[in-house]
């Protein structure tokens, strides 16, 4: 309500034009999600990857601490971000790098998966470990 005061106040003053007015965007407005299909359920895929990259412990532990249900998308919701959002040239994932799952292959072998190959990594190599760094983006599911 202030802000509208505020607006009519410059109109009248001859500092604000009507065209101002169309170019502002309106309180709380809630920005587009980044969203996929998976198994029927909607999955939210946070915008931004975590900013350094991290062990899978560490990522794991990340993703929790969000809250709200955000975590490490398994192997398989993984694999669905990469061709349903990355191929689309959405979300602005990093071709380069090796983003983690949840998913695990043995006791120490998480899967990870290279969004600029789409290949999956992991189980029977012991430098995809989980002591080893790798991108992490926190995913939840909606209701």
């Amino acid at each position: 309500m202030k802000y509208a005061v505020l607006f009519i106040a410059l109109l009248f003053a001859g500092v604000a034009t009507p065209s101002m007015a169309q170019k502002a965007k309106p309180k709380g407005q809630v920005p587009q999600k980044l969203t996929f299909k998976f198994k029927g359920q909607t999955i939210e895929v946070a915008k931004k990857d975590f900013p350094n990259d991290m062990n899978w412990d560490d990522a794991m532990s990340a993703c929790e601490k969000l809250g709200d249900g955000w975590r490490l998308p398994c192997k398989e919701e993984l694999e669905a971000m990469h061709g349903q959002i990355h191929l689309k040239k959405r979300g602005n994932f990093k071709d380069d790098r090796l983003y983690w799952s949840s998913s695990l292959k043995g006791i120490n072998d998480p899967w990870s998966l290279g969004f600029g190959s789409g290949q999956s990594y992991g189980g029977d190599h012991d430098d995809y470990n989980k002591k080893y760094t790798r991108h992490v983006r926190a995913v939840r599911t909606m209701p």
